[in-house]
């Protein structure tokens, strides 16, 4: 594609470098925040930071995933139990580390 900005890697490398720009942006939102606040409900519903990155990462990983042929290495207990429909993938539960949901990002593979 002559008119990419990332060279002649076409449409996949400049969606793949806007997709990973993304994530870094989103988790970027987390440094220097205790697990108070990223944990700290911001919405009625509950919703909170952490929860956020969580909803983002199960997105990609599920529903982007699938689309591309790529389904989710990892199993989302929020899939798998139905949970999701009521909104269990924005927030992020007591059992559910920062760290774990942090890692599900990296788990999916990006094309290349």
């Amino acid at each position: 594609m002559a008119n990419s900005p990332h060279g002649r890697g076409g449409v996949t490398a400049d969606l793949t470098h806007y997709l990973q720009r993304t994530r870094e942006h989103v988790v970027g939102t987390l440094d220097g925040l205790d697990d108070y606040a990223v944990r700290r409900p911001m919405t009625p519903t509950g919703t909170n930071l952490l929860g956020l990155v969580k909803h983002l990462a199960s997105g990609e990983l599920g529903y982007l995933g699938d689309c591309v042929g790529r389904p989710a290495p990892v199993a989302l207990p929020w899939m798998d139990d139905g949970s999701v429909w009521d909104g269990a993938d924005m927030w992020a539960k007591p059992e559910e580390s920062r760290e774990w949901i942090l890692d599900l990002w990296p788990v999916m593979p990006m094309p290349g």
